[in-house]
């Protein structure tokens, strides 16, 4: 696809999708600084014989990535609001062990059943490994099978949010460049 800022434009690879916003990498420098390559863009990228043009802004990331937000409200309907990393990490729940099998910003989902029956509360332990405390929050459980337990966060604060929504951008990050392996 490629990223159009005013004039300027460069090829990118998208690595990572949340709600709606893409983390893109280019595939070539550059011609223009970074400052230059930040506000006002459009995404143009073919679609089954249809070229397609999203509007929306850029702007480069912490983590040295561009960041795209669609603004026209144009994007292919989800079932999630929040795309799910599958990592399986060890999890506290109520004081008890539980695995992870996948995570969002939303909620996650552990393996197994046990945890409580739908609508019931509970708290979380998350340690994700990204060398900082425990993530410590509240979930409601939205289902649960034999198979998986689905919990959505109900008290998860905006700096936290934060911080899980840049361990996802990182882990697809380096899924996509190959520096992690899909398991």
């Amino acid at each position: 696809m490629t990223l159009l800022v005013g004039t300027a434009q460069v090829r990118c690879r998208v690595v990572a999708i949340n709600r709606d916003v893409a983390a893109l990498q280019p595939v070539s420098t550059p011609r223009v600084s970074h400052s230059e390559f930040e506000g006002r863009a459009t995404i143009v990228f073919g679609h089954q014989g249809i070229l397609v043009a999203l509007k929306g802004s850029a702007r480069w990331s912490d983590e040295g990535d561009l960041r795209f937000s669609v603004r026209d409200g144009v994007h292919l309907p989800q079932q999630r609001t929040a795309s799910r990393l599958r990592i399986p990490l060890e999890v506290r729940v109520d004081d008890g062990p539980g695995r992870m099998i996948d995570v969002s910003t939303d909620g996650l989902s552990l393996e197994g059943s046990g945890f409580g029956e739908a609508g019931e509360i509970v708290e979380l332990e998350l340690d994700l490994p990204d060398h900082e405390p425990p993530l410590r929050c509240t979930g409601r459980i939205v289902r649960s099978t034999i198979e998986r337990t689905a919990v959505r966060f109900v008290e998860l604060p905006p700096a936290d949010r934060e911080r899980l929504d840049r361990f996802i951008f990182a882990v697809q990050r380096m899924l996509a460049n190959g520096e992690l392996e899909a398991g």
